[in-house]
């Protein structure tokens, strides 16, 4: 029987862990000079083409097979609480590269809240940049410590005067938090270069740029309660209602294609396939659709 969407999956916490600004980096252009930005960002196309949209039709033959397998994805990306490490991080790095798009200054320091202050100085800033942003990760104490024997994840985004661009990426380097009382650790101590690539989407403005639909592309070591496992894997996640879906390839030879199946918590099971769009219940085993004929599985 097809596994329900686990309850949680995707949600967005707020304010569940502390974030430290280590390091920001900016770079500008002034009197019409590009100055250095950093590296350039990974390429994501393949996997945007993917999600664009489907491309094989889904059947009862295929149904409980593709809905099994969202369900044990969905369960691998809640279970390591990606989305919520990452996100509060991102986000503040998006607030910083604004900041220093607006007021042409450079800053090291933490949230306004933290127990650091900024420290401004001036910049010569017009037009692009770059803002790396690290967080130090909670650890597997009763409380949380943000210190960086804990390891820390380290994002890095680009800017110009237009907006944040496309692609934001990070690394994780062996950082170890609780999620309901299991021990998790993302990444092994040396990191993994662009272990997270993030798509935002051209025309991602400052404000709420994370508040999008966001593509993720991951390949992580991960331990979960002391077992090591590769997380290899692509989702898009909307924060506006947690909807979580994974392009899902039917089973078969040759490959038949990818279906997109989503769903927010503890609803139901939606697939976009190239016969129409389907709502699908695991307790019902029943499939409906008002573009195509539904069918028990």
């Amino acid at each position: 029987m097809a596994a329900e969407p686990p309850r949680g999956a995707a949600a967005l916490p707020a304010g569940r862990t502390a974030l430290l600004v280590a390091a920001l980096g900016l770079h500008g252009c002034g009197e019409h000079q590009l100055l250095d930005v950093g590296p350039a960002p990974p390429d994501m196309s393949e996997l945007v083409a993917r999600f664009a949209e489907p491309t094989a039709d889904f059947d009862q033959a295929s149904a409980e097979a593709v809905l099994q397998h969202y369900g044990a994805l969905a369960r691998r990306v809640v279970e390591v609480d990606l989305v919520a490490q990452l996100s509060r991080a991102l986000e503040l790095a998006a607030r910083e590269a604004e900041a220093r798009q607006s007021t042409g200054v450079r800053a090291l320091g933490a949230e306004p809240s933290g127990p650091r202050s900024p420290t401004l100085e001036p910049a010569r800033f017009e037009a692009t940049g770059s803002v790396d942003v690290e967080r130090l990760c909670d650890g597997w104490g009763p409380a949380p410590a943000p210190e960086l024997g804990n390891g820390r994840l380290v994002g890095h985004l680009r800017f110009t005067e237009r907006g944040l661009e496309p692609t934001v990426w990070a690394s994780a380097e062996a950082c170890r938090f609780l999620v309901e009382g299991v021990r998790i650790q993302l990444g092994d101590a040396a990191g993994e270069h662009d272990s997270v690539r993030l798509w935002l989407g051209h025309g991602a403005g400052f404000a709420g740029a994370f508040a999008r639909p966001l593509l993720f592309d991951v390949a992580l070591t991960t331990e979960v309660a002391g077992v090591e496992a590769a997380l290899r894997l692509g989702f898009r996640v909307d924060p506006s209602d947690d909807t979580l879906t994974f392009a899902i390839d039917l089973p078969g030879e040759p490959p038949r294609g990818a279906v997109l199946v989503s769903a927010r918590p503890s609803g139901p099971l939606r697939v976009a396939a190239r016969n129409g769009s389907f709502e699908c219940s695991a307790s019902t085993r029943q499939c409906t659709s008002d573009t195509a004929a539904g069918f028990t599985f």
